[in-house]
């Protein structure tokens, strides 16, 4: 297929930090995969401020709202823990809330000041560009047919074949299919 080909936008353009599914108990931990999540944002802005891509990307935070008593009681109690590990976490209760989005029922939120919105696309696109004009061949419309895994992955499309030092998965939400994981 194409570059983007498939880019459904599902996850509304969030550009987030933490790990889906990761939980972070401890104080190492959470400052760590906070700072690897965030870096990566981070990484994103400069490349793109340094290429001059016109990728629509925003670093305007993220309000986590909770609509349940108990669990924005439980969410303000983490999120002033992450605050006090120095995390620039901050906790908005129901009066703050209200003075920043029109959030109904909300009974408070998670700011995380340090996200934002990314439209992916665009991103993608753009540093499609910037590989092309350093003489980067990308071979689109050529499905690997057969992959060997090791310490130089080799790739068998329909015609000849693709020797890599590294193999990047990029396939939005179906890796599953691959047979990797």
């Amino acid at each position: 297929k194409r570059v983007c080909n498939g880019a459904s936008g599902r996850n509304g353009g969030m550009a987030l930090n933490w790990i889906t599914g990761v939980e972070a108990r401890d104080e190492v931990r959470c400052r760590r995969i906070f700072e690897v999540t965030k870096h990566g944002l981070d990484t994103i802005e400069r490349i793109i401020e340094e290429e001059r891509l016109p990728v629509r990307f925003r670093r305007i935070g993220c309000l986590e709202v909770y609509t349940d008593r108990a669990r924005a009681d439980a969410a303000q109690a983490k999120t002033e823990k992450l605050a006090k590990w120095g995390l620039p976490l901050r906790w908005l209760g129901r009066e703050a809330l209200a003075g920043v989005c029109e959030a109904k029922g909300g009974e408070g939120a998670c700011l995380d000041p340090t996200t934002g919105q990314l439209h992916g696309l665009d991103l993608c696109l753009g540093l499609r560009d910037v590989l092309l004009q350093r003489g980067v061949r990308i071979c689109e419309h050529s499905a690997v047919l057969r992959t060997e895994v090791g310490r130089e992955p080799v790739l068998h499309p329909a015609t000849g074949t693709v020797r890599a030092k590294t193999l990047v998965l990029a396939t939005n939400g179906y890796p599953g299919r691959l047979g990797f994981f």
